[in-house]
């Protein structure tokens, strides 16, 4: 007797189901929401070479294109201006956002000059802008570092190089290369010692009837450190030279320039450049407005220039730069002309 056939099964759907699932867990877009990090976002392949998309980039905040962001910048700055700022994205739910990762819109290097905020003149909030802050917006190793962090693992499409009215550092580098005659006169100490008058530079010739220090406590040898000594007491340490400084002050303070281990001098000569570029092709009363915006511009060609990363950017499209003078007086953020 033939036994019946049995009749066909379903196929199992389980390995089907389990392919799935894999894939669906592999694939980041499904767990950011459907917006896969192709490149930084905003549908632009990286550059060759640089390595995948970062993971630490939030998901939260939105990528922006160049020139959207130089709109936003703008609109800001609009805003300061008016005095009508809005100040977003400064509460807790923005610190919940970007508590995972970062992704500013924008790169500023400004000075660091405390008049000149970005987040507060651009009207931004927290995790907006990525800021680059030296006196005098001077750049070096790290800030350039720094800067290439921001485009690469970041995604920041914009970057600005702001200068501004009246920066000290500027001043002080234009003051460097045109010092101004110091007026003759008694009382500043000369190679014999000399009267004191109002600065307190008393005479210092090694007797022992030493001139008491003045209201600034400069007396004999500029009595920094070492009250006079008292009538009939011998004198100590050899007689001033130049500015009337006493002996061993004298070894321990110069203040006649920049002690080697100070480091504002490299600050000079790193803005040095942009105040010969314009010297003699404007009047004396321009010259430091003119030397401000031309180390703007030097800024800018320095980044392009000193980085390939930043370069590639820019060619790609994904990256745009410009430079810009902040007013003190207005608020207002002009951007500058390539050429002045």
């Amino acid at each position: 007797m033939r036994r019946p056939r049995p009749l066909p099964t379903a196929p199992s759907c389980a390995p089907a189901l389990v392919a799935a699932l894999c894939l669906l867990l592999a694939t980041p877009a499904a767990a950011a929401g459907g917006h896969a990090p192709a490149g930084h976002g905003g549908g632009h392949a990286r550059p060759k070479g640089h390595g995948a998309a970062p993971a630490h980039v939030a998901a939260g905040p939105r990528q922006v294109r160049p020139d959207e962001a130089l709109a936003r910048l703008k609109e800001g700055n609009a805003r300061f201006v008016r005095g009508r700022v809005k100040r977003p994205n400064a509460g807790a739910d923005r610190r919940a956002v970007v508590a995972a990762g970062q992704a500013p819109f924008a790169v500023i290097v400004s000075c660091a000059d405390s008049r000149v905020p970005p987040e507060i003149l651009f009207d931004q909030g927290i995790g907006d802008l990525f800021v680059v802050r030296t006196a005098g917006q001077a750049l070096g190793d790290f800030e350039l570092a720094s800067i290439e962090y921001a485009v690469e693992h970041l995604g920041a499409p914009f970057i600005l190089v702001l200068g501004h009215e009246r920066c000290g550092a500027i001043k002080a580098t234009v003051e460097a290369l045109h010092p101004k005659p110091v007026g003759g006169g008694r009382g500043h100490g000369d190679e014999h010692g000399g009267d004191g008058h109002g600065d307190g530079h008393g005479e210092d010739h090694g007797d022992a009837h030493a001139a008491p220090a003045h209201a600034d406590g400069h007396g004999d040898g500029h009595g920094d450190t070492h009250a006079a000594p008292a009538h009939g007491a011998p004198a100590h340490g050899p007689p001033a030279h130049g500015g009337g400084h006493g002996g061993r002050e004298r070894d321990l303070v110069d203040t006649a320039g920049v002690a080697p281990r100070d480091h504002i001098h490299l600050l000079v000569d790193a803005l040095k450049p942009a105040v010969q570029a314009v010297d003699g092709s404007v009047a004396p009363e321009g010259l430091l407005d003119a030397a401000i915006a031309q180390n703007v511009r030097i800024g800018v060609a320095r980044l392009v220039k000193e980085s390939p990363l930043i370069k590639s950017f820019l060619v790609s499209g994904r990256l745009r730069i410009a430079g810009a003078r902040y007013d003190l007086d207005t608020g207002e953020v002009r951007i500058l002309r390539d050429r002045p």
